[in-house]
C-alpha cells in the first residue's frame, strides 16, 4: 500500500488507469482516462464519452477515483438546457453537492481511500473540477510541448473519442513552426536524405463503440467469412507446425553403441551368477507435427490512411473484410499477436521543405487479450477516423522499421521459434511530390525495406514467414532479386 501511495499518474499506463477508473466507476461500461499537462483544469469529467481528463502535474490516483465515480451523474445529460455550452455551465453550477455526495460515498465504502495521492482528497477545491458534456478546455501549445523526447518520438499526440477539445485549434500550425525552428528534431533514414521525418506516437483514448462491435461480430459470423477464417486457420497451421521428436525405448541387446544405464546394477549381480543381461538398447523415435501457440508471434500492421472510414456496405467493404478475417484467424490460432497501425502525412514548411509526419499506435500488444478494448481502439481508427494533418501517403521504410522494433522488443522478453509478418500498406508515396516518386527514390526505399527484413531473419532464431504482405506494385518491382519484396505476391 505504501508503494501505491508514492506513485504518481505518470507511473501508470493509460490502460492501467482506465482499468482503475472502470473498477471504481459510477456507471456501467468502461471509462477512459486521458492524461495531459495541457488540460486547463486539473480534473475534467466528460460524461457523454465516459472520459476522465486529468493533468498529472496537479492530480493523483484519488482524483481519478473521484472523477470515475462522478460518472453516476450521466443521466443528468437529459436534464438542464438543450444547448451544449449552456448545459455545461449548468453542470458547473450544480457540481458542488454532487462532489460532496461522491466524497462521502467513497469514504464510507472504501476506508482509507483518502490516503491516496490527490488534489481533491482533502480541501474545498470543487470549483476547479469540471463536469462537461463533451467540451474539454485545453491550454495553448508552447515550445515546451514539442521538446524532443527519447528515441525517435519527437512529440506525441492523443486522439480522444467523443471529445471536442477547445483552445488547441492552432496546434498543427504550432507543430509546423516548431519543426521549422528546430524545436522538434527531424531525422533521416540512411541513403534517403530527401525526406526528413518526425515520429509521433499516438495514444487512443476510447471507451465504448457498441455499434462497431455488433457489426464486426455479425459480419464475421456470415457463412462465407467463417469459411474464409477456417481456411486461413488450416493454411497457417500447415505452415506453422513444428516437427517434434518423441523418443521411445527400443529393443535391448548385448552389443550396441547406446548403454542402458538403468541396468548397470543388474549387470553387477548377473556377473556373479553367470547371467549377464543385455546392457545396450536401440532407440526409436516418432516425429509428429505439433502446433504450440506459445511459440508463435505475429505482428500485423496496417495503414490507417487506407482503412479510414471503411464500411461493410460500401465499395471498400473488401478492405474491412480482409482485416476482420485476418484478425479472427490470429485470435483462433491463439498466437501472441501485436496489432499496429500507422499513418504517414507529408507537410510542407514555409521554407519549401517537405517533412513526413509518421503517426503510429499499438492497438494490441502481444500479451493483451482480444477484448472489447482492442475492438474499441480499432473502431476509432476505422469507423470514426482520425483527422491527421498534412497530405496522406505511405512511406514503407518507416513502417517496416516499426515492425522490426516490435519483434526486437518482444524477443527481449519472450522466445518464439516462429514469427509471422502481416503487412497491409497498399498506398504508394503521394504523387503530388515528384521528387519522392522518382525511380531512384523508390529503389532506395525498396532496398531499405529488403535490408531490414534480412536483418530480422538473421537476428532472430527460428522461422520468419512474411508471405501475407500487401504492398504497392512499384515497390515490389523495385525490390532486390531474391529479396523479401520480390517474394510478395500481387
Amino acid at each position: 500500500m505504501a508503494d501505491l501511495l508514492a506513485l504518481s499518474l505518470d507511473d501508470f499506463t493509460l490502460r492501467e488507469l482506465g482499468l482503475f477508473a472502470t473498477a471504481f466507476g459510477g456507471c456501467p461500461g468502461s471509462i477512459a482516462v486521458v492524461r495531459s499537462r495541457r488540460a486547463e483544469h486539473p480534473l475534467t469529467v466528460a460524461l457523454e464519452s465516459r472520459t476522465v481528463v486529468v493533468n498529472p502535474a496537479r492530480c493523483g490516483l484519488y482524483d481519478i477515483v473521484l472523477g470515475a465515480r462522478l460518472m453516476k451523474f450521466r443521466p443528468k445529460l437529459r436534464k438542464g438546457p438543450r444547448n451544449v455550452r449552456r448545459h455545461d455551465r449548468w453542470l458547473a453550477r450544480e457540481i458542488g453537492p454532487w462532489v460532496a455526495e461522491v466524497r462521502e460515498e467513497l469514504a464510507g465504502r472504501y476506508r482509507g481511500i483518502d490516503r491516496l495521492r490527490g488534489r481533491y482528497a482533502t480541501g474545498d477545491l470543487d470549483h476547479e473540477i469540471r463536469l462537461v458534456n463533451r467540451d474539454v478546455s485545453w491550454l495553448p501549445s508552447s515550445e515546451h510541448d514539442f521538446t524532443p523526447t527519447s528515441g525517435d518520438g519527437s512529440c506525441s499526440c492523443v486522439a480522444i473519442q467523443g471529445i471536442e477539445i477547445s483552445g488547441c485549434h492552432g496546434d498543427f500550425d504550432d507543430l509546423r513552426a516548431a519543426i521549422e525552428k528546430g524545436a522538434i528534431a527531424t531525422s533521416t533514414l540512411p541513403h534517403l536524405p530527401e525526406l526528413p521525418y518526425v515520429v509521433i506516437p499516438l495514444t487512443l483514448a476510447v471507451t465504448q463503440s457498441a455499434r462497431f462491435i455488433i457489426d464486426w461480430e455479425r459480419n464475421l459470423s456470415d457463412p462465407e467469412n467463417r469459411e474464409m477464417v477456417d481456411e486461413l486457420v488450416r493454411c497457417h497451421l500447415r505452415k506453422a507446425e513444428v516437427r517434434q521428436e518423441r523418443r521411445h525405448q527400443g529393443v535391448r541387446k548385448h552389443l550396441g553403441s547406446r548403454l542402458d544405464d538403468s541396468r548397470l546394477v543388474e549387470a553387477v549381480v548377473g556377473s556373479r551368477v553367470g547371467r549377464v543381461p543385455p546392457l545396450f538398447r536401440t532407440t526409436r523415435s516418432l516425429v509428429e507435427p505439433v502446433y504450440d501457440p506459445a511459440q508463435h508471434l505475429a505482428v500485423l500492421q496496417f495503414d490507417m490512411n487506407d482503412l479510414k472510414r471503411a464500411s461493410w456496405t460500401e465499395d471498400r467493404e473488401y478492405v474491412l473484410r480482409f482485416l476482420a478475417t485476418l484478425l479472427r484467424t490470429m485470435e483462433v490460432l491463439g498466437a501472441d499477436t501485436i496489432v499496429q497501425a500507422n499513418a504517414d502525412r507529408i507537410v510542407t514548411l514555409p521554407d519549401g521543405r517537405h517533412v513526413c509526419l509518421h503517426f503510429k499506435t499499438c492497438l494490441k500488444d502481444w500479451h493483451e487479450p482480444w477484448d472489447d478494448t482492442f475492438k474499441n481502439r480499432l473502431a476509432m481508427v476505422i469507423s470514426h477516423g482520425i483527422d491527421f494533418p498534412g497530405i496522406p501517403t505511405c512511406w514503407h521504410p518507416l513502417g517496416i522499421r516499426d515492425i522490426a522494433d516490435a519483434f526486437a522488443e518482444v524477443s527481449r522478453q519472450v522466445d518464439h521459434s516462429f514469427r509471422q509478418l502481416v503487412w497491409w500498406a497498399r498506398r504508394s508515396m503521394n504523387g503530388d511530390f515528384e521528387e519522392l516518386t522518382t525511380a531512384s527514390f523508390v529503389e532506395r526505399s525498396a532496398e531499405f525495406v529488403d535490408r531490414v527484413v534480412d536483418d530480422m531473419e538473421q537476428t532472430h532464431d527460428g522461422m520468419l514467414d512474411h508471405a501475407a504482405s500487401y504492398l504497392p506494385e512499384e515497390l515490389r518491382d523495385a525490390g532486390r532479386p531474391g529479396g523479401y519484396l520480390q517474394s510478395v505476391k500481387h
